[in-house]
């Protein structure tokens, strides 16, 4: 067996975002309202929207976070065990197919693949994590990548033998990337 191919993704992707833009929230009569909107220069429109009297603008109850993404971190133990919540899990899994569907699709390889090795390089303090989970995430999406490309057939095939994962803890903190080996079957073939 040898190897036929190899991508380096440096600083792969740790997060994935749910939300581009959270939602403006304002403040409403049932509403905890602070000590700073309680006189007499705010009051509540018709609708019993909280408002500054003198110029009629809403005021914003979330104002740091209105408008910035909300960001979740790929964790695929929380998705294996049912810890995160369906929707986001979903989300989460769509954008890691993506990300990586574009990473791979480069790939040239003639023929059929036997492995794939899937060297993961974070700081020490990321190597504590726990690898397998991510890289069960990680093999799903390239197993669906691989598929459509014509690499691996659908059916399970006697010659692959499947995934290898390894977590190798840099030398410098701030190196993180993710480098996939593809071995296929050499083709010269012995004598008889």
């Amino acid at each position: 067996m040898e190897k036929v191919f190899t991508i380096e993704i440096p600083d792969y992707k740790t997060h994935a975002c749910l939300v581009e833009k959270r939602e403006q929230k304002y403040y409403n009569r049932c509403s905890r309202i602070p000590q700073k909107y309680r006189n007499n220069g705010y009051g509540f429109n018709a609708y019993g929207l909280l408002h500054e009297k003198s110029t009629g603008q809403l005021v914003i109850a979330n104002p740091r976070t209105s408008g910035k993404p909300i960001m979740k971190e790929i964790d695929g133990h929380a998705i294996l065990t049912g810890r995160m919540r369906r929707k986001e899990a979903v989300i989460i899994v769509r954008e890691v197919e993506r990300y990586y569907a574009d990473q791979l699709k480069h790939l040239k390889i003639h023929g059929k693949l036997n492995k794939v090795a899937i060297e993961i390089i974070n700081s020490p303090v990321e190597g504590s994590k726990d690898i397998k989970n991510l890289g069960w995430l990680l093999v799903k999406v390239i197993q669906e990548t691989l598929s459509e490309g014509g690499f691996v057939g659908e059916s399970v095939d006697q010659s692959f033998q499947g995934f290898e994962i390894r977590s190798i803890p840099s030398a410098m903190n701030s190196e993180r990337k993710m480098i996939f080996n593809f071995y296929s079957e050499s083709k010269r073939r012995s004598a008889v």
